[in-house]
């Protein structure tokens, strides 16, 4: 029963982030040795933010299969807390990673969206930030929260119903939103506390839309790699470079890549862990077998 109530909720997840605006990779591979671009691909990935399609969904919905979908996982990883209340879950369950900790903090805010529903909660907007009141008997709970708050937990939400959570490019990909959603979200109060907890990482993705560079010349030093970045500029999206070492690729922001004698880049290999890429990330996104 339950299996069948999570796999309702990812259904209508994958549906809805099929028209939704976040995640975006253009493949782009050098010619030679000059700056001059041959697009080699190009495709897409679910977004937030834009409805590119102008299909309209219900995020009351979304909140709703979201809340479904974390229920029934935290029942999985913690089979001790089946049956208990959702405030006994959140104070509950086991937190031994980054992963726990993510999913315990998105499973507060929809509860709070749950209460809201179930209970009457009042409802303001003013300049754009959205706060929401449940008043109980004994306590109340609050939430102030914007547009990018949704976005970034309805991305999140997505990256792990597709189990898009390994060591490296993945959950790198993952902390990075979850951060980005803490920070739009203003003030919380609950049975836990009044804060989302940080999730302090090596390496933070400045966003999820990139222009991936393929065909990287570069020099191999023992504790950096030497090339010559990108001088065109796009408008609206940054560069990342495909690096491959052996049998593994990397995918290096540009945001971690120093400016050296104006004319180079230089990327420490001391974060490439934090930006290695699966088989099947390579495969899906990249289009690389």
């Amino acid at each position: 029963m339950r299996n069948n109530k999570k796999d309702r909720a990812i259904s209508y997840i994958h549906r809805y982030s099929k028209y939704v605006d976040i995640f975006f990779f253009r493949g782009y591979r050098l010619e030679n040795s000059d700056d001059k671009l041959g697009c080699s691909f190009d495709f897409h990935v679910p977004f937030l933010f834009e409805n590119q399609y102008n299909v309209q969904f219900n995020n009351e919905d979304m909140l709703e299969k979201s809340f479904s979908f974390l229920d029934c996982l935290i029942d999985e990883r913690n089979p001790n807390l089946i049956g208990k209340s959702f405030a006994k879950k959140i104070k509950g369950m086991t937190v031994s990673n980054h992963i726990d900790l993510i999913i315990k903090e998105c499973f507060r805010i929809l509860r709070i969206f749950r209460n809201a529903s179930e209970h009457e909660g009042k409802k303001t907007i003013q300049d754009g930030t959205m706060n929401i009141e449940i008043n109980f008997n004994e306590y109340k709970e609050t939430l102030t929260y914007n547009n990018n708050t949704l976005s970034y937990l309805f991305f999140i939400i997505y990256l792990i119903s597709i189990n898009f959570t390994e060591k490296g490019y993945p959950l790198t990909t993952l902390i990075s939103a979850y951060n980005k959603m803490k920070n739009n979200t203003t003030e919380i109060n609950d049975c836990v506390g009044n804060i989302l907890e940080k999730l302090d990482f090596e390496v933070t993705l400045s966003d999820f839309q990139s222009l991936v560079v393929l065909g990287l010349n570069y020099t191999e030093c023992d504790e950096f790699i030497l090339f010559k970045p990108m001088s065109f500029k796009d408008r609206f999206l940054k560069f990342d470079y495909l690096y491959k070492k052996g049998n593994n690729y990397y995918l290096l922001p540009s945001e971690y890549i120093e400016n050296y004698k104006d004319t180079y880049g230089i990327f420490y290999k001391k974060k490439l862990e934090y930006l290695k890429l699966s088989e099947n990330f390579l495969y899906k996104y990249l289009n690389i077998h």
